[in-house]
């Protein structure tokens, strides 16, 4: 063991001899040239050890250094070797910021990481690093479920399928050269459900035909069928399947229904006549066709114009057994509505139900439905409910053909050939499940053979 003069002593001398430890060895005769080397590389007890192996002074250590080499006269390169700063230089820099009046202890710098805390307990900047390389990655993985998946932002991992999320660390992975471990931990995604769900992903799509199928019954039969009536409709193709899958491939390839709430047209004008009795009662079932008859007036609004629809509902399959559709809302668009249903009876004399509106309380429409033995009906004053199954008609009419299209450029006379096409096709062809995934028409000849 050598004392603290014994160590200055001995790098003095390694200086002095031109930084050689083979001289100083021998002009001192200790210690080894190893034993030289090791206390150059040692950080010596005098001054605050900084990063990188630099000692840091105060003024007052820096001033006295300063009084020994140009007070006393000692060699600068001496006492730099004893304090263990790498020159005389910097003895040299401390003395021109001296004579120039400023301060000898240079303000700390700022890093890219910030200002260095001396008081920081040791470990702490790696764990700080750990928390900043977490949140960069979590800025990542927001990026990537908005940019990969379509997802909007501010959606958490937690809301995220093993499959989107195996997706994400797929993305990842070439982006940022991450590791695989990270990854999972970070989307808290185990290992084993990330090769399932990439194997998944991988394996051919079972539902291609499938899909091709559904596709094509959604575009012909107006979009509006939902996943339940396709499900009938594949069915009915002879391809069965379970309606969650037809649900989820329905989803996937984005066929969606396209549903509004209108405000209905009226055409209440008050008590203009005595009102009849409501023989339905909100009973709309009927056992058999032509036994309950239901009518009423809608609105269209296009580009063109306004144009007016009134239908005659069979309450058996919801059949449409007449309609005539015109640009005004007068009676004669009524009265023809109910001569061409009545065109249609044989020696059935069914209830006629409507509104209260002023076309059913016209004498014309009185003669008519008296005439031809019809029973009239009539609901509440304000009460829609009790005609619900003919707005409920309108309600599905104009979701599956009017809401959500434009008709511009299109006329009254080929917007009313319109509406006549989609009535056809909605009593011959389109299915509903209430009759056993069957048309209104089919329906009508399976059960009664008309």
């Amino acid at each position: 063991m050598y004392s603290p003069e014994q160590v200055s002593k001995v790098l003095a001398c390694y200086y002095q001899a031109g930084k050689s430890a083979t001289i100083a060895v021998r002009t001192l005769g200790y210690p080894t040239p190893e034993t030289i080397r090791k206390w150059l590389k040692t950080p010596p007890p005098t001054g605050r050890v900084h990063r990188k192996n630099r000692v840091l002074f105060t003024d007052e250590e820096k001033m006295a250094i300063l009084h020994r080499c140009y007070d006393l006269g000692e060699d600068d390169s001496i006492v730099a070797a004893e304090i263990g700063i790498s020159g005389s230089s910097v003895i040299r820099h401390w003395k021109k910021l001296s004579d120039r009046g400023r301060r000898l202890s240079a303000v700390p710098r700022k890093s890219k990481r910030g200002v260095s805390n001396p008081n920081r307990p040791p470990g702490d900047w790696s764990m700080i690093q750990e928390e900043n390389e977490q949140l960069r990655l979590e800025v990542e993985i927001l990026k990537e479920t908005v940019k990969v998946l379509k997802k909007e932002p501010g959606v958490g991992s937690e809301e995220l399928s093993n499959r989107e999320k195996a997706v994400i660390v797929d993305a990842l992975k070439k982006k940022t050269h991450r590791s695989l471990p990270t990854l999972l931990k970070i989307l808290n995604l185990p290992r084993s459900s990330y090769y399932y769900a990439k194997a998944a992903a991988d394996r051919p799509d079972r539902h291609v035909e499938r899909r091709g199928r559904i596709r094509d019954i959604f575009a012909s039969n107006y979009s509006c069928y939902g996943s339940r009536r396709i499900h009938a409709e594949l069915k009915r193709q002879g391809d069965v399947v379970s309606e969650k899958i037809v649900r989820q491939l329905m989803r996937e390839e984005g066929l969606v229904v396209r549903i509004r709430r209108y405000h209905p047209y009226t055409s209440y004008l008050g008590e203009i006549s005595p009102a009849v009795p409501d023989h339905l009662e909100r009973d709309f079932r009927a056992e058999r066709p032509n036994e309950k008859w239901l009518t009423d007036i809608t609105e269209f609004s296009i580009p063109a114009g306004k144009f007016y629809l009134s239908p005659i509902l069979d309450c058996c399959g919801g059949n449409v057994v007449s309609w005539n559709g015109g640009p005004k809302p007068d009676a004669e668009l009524a009265n023809a509505a109910l001569r061409n249903a009545l065109g249609t009876l044989s020696d059935a004399r069914p209830i006629l139900h409507s509104d209260r509106g002023s076309h059913y309380r016209w004498p014309e429409w009185i003669r008519l439905v008296e005439e031809n033995g019809l029973t009239r009906s009539m609901s509440r004053k304000g009460c829609s409910p009790d005609n619900s199954a003919c707005e409920g008609f309108f309600g599905r009419l104009k979701n599956e053909c009017f809401y959500g299209l434009t008709f511009m450029g299109m006329s009254l006379d080929e917007f009313k050939n319109y509406i006549d096409a989609y009535i056809v096709w909605y009593n011959e062809r389109r299915i509903k499940l209430s009759l056993g995934g069957r048309s209104p028409a089919e329906y009508r000849a399976f059960e009664f053979g008309l």
